[in-house]
């Protein structure tokens, strides 16, 4: 019979299934689970990046015998046989930390540069890739109306790559009350559609946009739709119906925030010229 947890020179080791901290860390993984304030990170560098940037740990678990250093925070040694029981990936991470999720309310965010929204997208993986390329292209927030896959879902942060530590996340905001967040910021709602809509590269950079993402297979919502004062399309070779919403979403971020950019290089020389 194993002991629950063993005192170790350095951290203590928990060796049972029926351990509560692993009842818990399991618990993380589920659908239940994930509607706490707690979240599983999983691998050293996502562990580390949300120390980098302030996020609060409720605890780490690393692999017996691992030389990985997690200081500020409760931190105990597994098994590889109980990280395999814990981790959602297909090999063993060798790290693990619960954290503490971060959410602001749709009347906090300051609309100003570009925003996204995942309306109903359902698959953690675009979710989770949205969030990165929403990081890359200089997106500050992101909303979720519901019906998306949560934020927090262990494969949304895993496609992520650390991307969640650089937004503001609102998640299962109601049309009304996004649309009196844009009435607020006088900023222009925009949708993604396959077949119409104008190319991105002729919007105005003095405006500020927030883009909406739609579900697979069923698009954008008919609310969203009549809130909306303009449509975005990629043009494409006609053999080609519709991209997946995280490719076709990159690439209308990309051309956005270009948009941006070239503007403020524009301002730039007018200034040097002065």
């Amino acid at each position: 019979m194993f002991h629950e947890i063993i005192e170790s020179m350095s951290h203590p080791i928990i060796s049972s299934l029926q351990n509560p901290r692993i009842k818990h860390l399991r618990r993380l993984r589920t659908q239940w689970g994930q509607k706490g304030e707690w979240f599983l990170l999983e691998g050293q560098s996502l562990v580390q990046e949300a120390r980098a940037r302030g996020w609060e740990i409720d605890s780490v678990y690393q692999v017996v015998n691992s030389h990985i250093v997690i200081q500020e925070a409760p931190t105990f040694q597994l098994s590889e046989r109980l990280m395999q029981a814990i981790t959602t990936l297909k090999h063993s991470p060798g790290v693990l930390a619960v954290a503490k999720k971060r959410f602001v309310s749709a009347n906090q965010i300051s609309l100003d540069g570009l925003s996204l929204v995942l309306d109903g997208i359902q698959d953690p993986g675009n979710v989770g890739a949205l969030l990165r390329s929403a990081a890359a292209f200089g997106v500050r927030a992101v909303f979720s109306t519901p019906g998306t896959a949560h934020f927090y879902n262990p494969k949304v942060v895993r496609a992520a790559m650390g991307a969640m530590f650089h937004l503001q996340l609102c998640e299962n905001v109601k049309p009304e009350t996004l649309e009196a967040a844009l009435q607020a910021a006088g900023a222009e709602l925009i949708y993604a559609d396959s077949h119409f809509g104008e190319d991105p590269q002729s919007f105005s950079s003095n405006d500020t946009y927030v883009l909406v993402l739609g579900h697979e297979t069923f698009g954008v919502s008919p609310r969203l739709k009549e809130m909306a004062r303009r449509k975005a399309r990629i043009p494409m070779a006609p053999a080609v119906e519709s991209l997946n919403v995280a490719i076709a979403g990159s690439i209308l971020l990309y051309e956005l925030a270009k948009i941006r950019r070239q503007e403020a290089r524009n301002q730039c020389q007018t200034s040097t010229a002065r």
